[in-house]
């Protein structure tokens, strides 16, 4: 039941950010670059999880990318702005402060509660048609495990 409460919680808060348009949830932790034409795309993978005393930790990986759009007008001089890596890499960052606030701001946001610094970083993919850039953000979330009884014989 938690996992469910886990990743329904991550779904409305990345709903409530109008700037992430795909949300996708997978069993790999890779995020599926070959996807066509869906800007801003977030990815979740649920991976670890540790039991404690009344609530369960999850480890959660969150890929949140754009794609990178070529200037016409090229030059060898990147801080002209040859490409909009720049620009991707702010607004994912903006998004992931955003997503992470929501858990400080409202830590029982549907019960769900941050666990320690979660840690990004920079997602680089040049190799496929859609060459996209931005963040993957590792954090440890709790969820509470309300009904969970823990008595030593069964």
């Amino acid at each position: 039941m938690s996992r469910f409460k886990l990743t329904q919680t991550i779904e409305y808060f990345l709903n409530k950010d109008k700037r992430v348009i795909t949300k996708t949830i997978g069993t790999e932790d890779a995020l599926d670059s070959e996807k066509q034409n869906i800007p801003v795309l977030s990815h979740l993978y649920v991976g670890d999880i540790n039991y404690a005393q009344n609530y369960t930790i999850y480890d959660v990986q969150l890929s949140i990318t754009d794609a990178i759009v070529e200037n016409n007008n090229l030059d060898d001089n990147k801080w002209l702005g040859n490409d909009n890596r720049e620009e991707v890499f702010n607004n994912i960052s903006n998004i992931i402060k955003h997503f992470i606030g929501k858990f400080r701001i409202e830590p029982e946001g549907g019960e769900v509660f941050l666990i320690g610094e979660p840690n990004a970083t920079p997602i680089f993919d040049f190799e496929t048609v859609n060459r996209f850039a931005g963040y993957e953000v590792n954090i440890s979330l709790g969820v509470p495990e309300l009904n969970m009884n823990l008595c030593q014989d069964f």
